[in-house]
């Protein structure tokens, strides 16, 4: 159900709202069960959405709106924050379903 709501929530206290938490009982929660604290388990999902979007043919700036972003340099710094990359170079590199982990 956590992951549920972490695919559909778009801010952290909207998350904690949904699941009935307190924001500290929210950290705990999606700490044990994602490994990582809410906001950056959220980022995360959203950046997920919009590269799936993309990668289904979807522009970047659509793909951008769609996944909640405010605009697609918002996408963008997103992406290179968590990925080291642009999500167009991402896209050339045509590995649609893989994350670099590394820079």
């Amino acid at each position: 159900v956590l992951h549920e709501q972490l695919a559909r929530a778009t801010r952290v206290d909207v998350l904690g709202r949904h699941a009935g938490l307190s924001a500290r009982a929210l950290q705990a929660r999606v700490v044990a069960a994602v490994g990582l604290p809410p906001k950056r388990a959220l980022r995360i999902e959203r950046l997920h959405a919009a590269l799936h979007a993309v990668a289904s043919g979807a522009g970047l700036s659509f793909a951008a709106s769609a996944a909640g972003y405010s605009d697609q340099a918002h996408f963008t710094r997103d992406s290179r924050s968590l990925l080291f990359e642009s999500p167009a170079a991402w896209l050339r590199r045509g590995r649609a379903d893989s994350f670099k982990i590394e820079p």
